[in-house]
């Protein structure tokens, strides 16, 4: 298949987009025999009749270079010219490094192509295949990883039922990139889940998985975890119970109001024997809006290195306060994504929970 031509008139290629490597022509030649093809007059297309009268008119010397990494020919050099050209020695030498510089590179982006579709794949089996629905709130989620770029980050986010009419929500970070934060990841989101069907307080649930990441090998086996535990509320709405592991504060909108942190004060997970967790407990009336997020968020940095910072997420929410949890999520999102709009250098998470009614 040709996948590049420049040079050539009109649609005198599109014969040879796609064509079977037994024909007898000059590119299957050097493809099947991995040696090069040296066409330097019309004499030379003797071997190639039914060519010959093809390119007449056209061109008449042709060079194709077989493109090989370890002995495998996967792709060829093809160079045309108008006129009769004989190929020196010294121009035979530099094609044919011009074809492994050629054969490098390609090997070089077969592998990064590789690299980040295997990080891809592991990060979306590390997050939920859905979140679970809840009568009564909009659940949204807007999710970036530094996956593409072939690194597995460490931000993940849940939501799902502990028993009938209760619900956990969460969004965590989890310490250092790659294979590591990987399997740290895995080992929060599922230990947490397992816990939380145990024991449904939440700060007791930060201190399960405050344990079990001590006594992970790692000497970076620490996370920072947001967690809101729901329940319906008798007069409609929802009443709320948080943790938070050294995670950002929750940030809450009430209907017709702007965003206010909501403190909840913890430390990070994983470090000490006993950390310091405190629960806090709000009502959820409709209209209401929590948004949790990572530190991804604010910690994006436009091409001067200015931070996003708290402002721009608190401007952002309220730009879209009143709208949906979509909306809400969609507005973060864009406005971080228009800060840092050519790297992103960490994933992040924005999930927000709106009451419907």
């Amino acid at each position: 298949q040709m996948r590049y031509e420049r040079g050539f008139e009109g649609t005198a290629m599109a014969t040879w987009r796609r064509y079977p490597l037994h024909i007898d022509a000059p590119v299957c030649d050097a493809l099947r025999t991995g040696e090069p093809v040296y066409l330097e007059t019309l004499d030379d297309w003797e071997r190639y009749p039914a060519l010959r009268a093809m390119i007449t008119g056209a061109f008449q010397a042709m060079v194709v270079i077989p493109i090989a990494f370890a002995g495998n020919v996967f792709a060829a050099l093809v160079l045309c010219n108008r006129r009769a050209r004989r190929f020196m020695a010294a121009e035979r030498a530099f094609l044919a490094q011009l074809a492994d510089q050629a054969a490098q590179a390609l090997e070089r982006s077969r592998l990064y192509e590789e690299r980040a579709y295997v990080a891809r794949t592991l990060q979306e089996g590390l997050l939920p295949d859905r979140l679970v629905e809840i009568p009564g709130l909009e659940v949204a989620v807007r999710y970036h990883s530094i996956a593409d770029g072939g690194t597995v980050g460490g931000d993940f986010y849940d939501c799902f039922d502990i028993r009938p009419d209760r619900w956990l929500v969460l969004v965590g970070d989890v310490a250092g990139k790659g294979t590591a934060a990987a399997v740290l990841t895995g080992l929060a989101r599922h230990t947490l889940r397992a816990i939380a069907l145990r024991d449904e307080h939440p700060v007791e649930v930060l201190r399960f998985l405050n344990e079990a990441l001590r006594r992970q090998a790692a000497e970076a086996a620490f996370c920072t975890v947001g967690c809101v535990r729901l329940d319906p509320a008798s007069g409609g709405g929802f009443s709320a119970c948080l943790a938070s592991g050294g995670h950002p504060y929750p940030l809450l909108v009430r209907a017709g109001g702007r965003a206010e942190d909501v403190i909840v004060r913890g430390t990070l997970l994983g470090v000490e024997a006993e950390p310091v967790l405190e629960q806090v407990r709000l009502d959820l009336a409709v209209g209401d809006t929590l948004v949790l997020y990572t530190d991804g968020v604010v910690d994006a940095r436009d091409p001067t290195g200015e931070r996003f910072g708290e402002a721009r997420l608190r401007a952002a929410i309220d730009a879209a306060a009143g709208g949906s949890a979509q909306a809400v999520a969609e507005a973060v999102d864009v406005a971080v994504a228009a800060f840092e709009p050519d790297l992103t250098r960490d994933d992040r998470a924005i999930l927000a929970l709106r009451v419907s009614g």
